[in-house]
This record gives C-alpha cells, sequence and structure tokens, in this order.
C-alpha cells in the first residue's frame, strides 16, 4: 500500500507494508473462534508446534475442526485416544467433517458420494457410490502430541511444514 504525505519538499509517496499477520489456530464450527490454549506457533517439547485445544475440553467421540496456516484439521476423540487428519475427501475434496461418524468405529462417511475412511488410519474402507475402498487414497494424517493438557499440533509433518 502506498501513502502520499506533504513535507518541506512537497509531496512524496512512500511505500507503507502492514505488521505481518500471525496465522492463529482457529476453530470451525457454529461459531468461529480463537481454540483455547496458545494458538501461536510455539516450541513445546523442543520441536514447533501449534496449541489447539485442552484435551479435557474434547468429549469422546466429539469432532472438532480447525484451520492452522490455512491447513483444516479435524480432531476427534475415540476411546480416550486423539486422532488428527484433513477432513477432505480424497475422492473429490468434500469436507467430510459434518459426515455421518460412528464414535464407536472411528468411520466416517463423506456426505457427497458416501465415501467412508477410518479416522484413525486414514484408510479408505468403501469408495466413492459403494466402490472399493483400494480404489482411493487415504486421508491425510496429522502428527500431534499431547503435553501438558494440551493437543500440540507438529508444525513439521511428514509432507512439509505446516
Amino acid at each position: 500500500m502506498e501513502r502520499q504525505q506533504r513535507g518541506e519538499k512537497g509531496w512524496s509517496t512512500e511505500t507503507v507494508h502492514p505488521p505481518p499477520r500471525r496465522e492463529a489456530a482457529r476453530e470451525i464450527g457454529a461459531n468461529t473462534q480463537v481454540s483455547g490454549g496458545d494458538p501461536r506457533l510455539n516450541e513445546a517439547g523442543g520441536r514447533p508446534s501449534f496449541s489447539l485445544c485442552r484435551t479435557s475440553e474434547l468429549q469422546e467421540g466429539e469432532r472438532r475442526k480447525f484451520v492452522v496456516n490455512g491447513n483444516e484439521i479435524l480432531l476427534v476423540k475415540i476411546d480416550g485416544e486423539i486422532f488428527a487428519v484433513e477432513p477432505m475427501c480424497t475422492h473429490d475434496g468434500t469436507d467430510i467433517t459434518r459426515g455421518k461418524f460412528d464414535p464407536v468405529s472411528g468411520i466416517i462417511e463423506c456426505q457427497k458420494h458416501f465415501a467412508r475412511f477410518d479416522i484413525r488410519t486414514g484408510i479408505p474402507l468403501v469408495g466413492p457410490f459403494g466402490a472399493d475402498g483400494d480404489t482411493q487414497p487415504p486421508l491425510r494424517l496429522y502428527k500431534i502430541r499431547i503435553e501438558n493438557d494440551h493437543v500440540h499440533l507438529e508444525a513439521n509433518q511428514e509432507w512439509g511444514v505446516i
């Protein structure tokens, strides 16, 4: 952005850069809000990570969606263990967050073409319209760690940096 200002020698133009924005971890749902904990990049445990929420805030079978630096993350708690996946159907990119979910088996279904995935492994069990699940790539899994009652999303993932 450029700004003009008048000085002793007449008008001058200077380029003004807005301050850098820190992308916070945001929880996406009926009410979009900044998640609990520290949403900024931190060095907890000696590794760069983002604090998404407290483990005690995530109930058994509950799904919570977050956005960190443009990456969508779906957290799910099954049998006391927390899993993190990219909530995008690998068939056509549909957001599967609101698809049918069985918290006992950990299976989530894409509401558009009915593909089913094991949320714990990302493996497709059924492809679109009932096709064989082997025809479809798995959901992307995110590395997380639990530390001091917080779920930390690792900044360094197998496929790159968040």
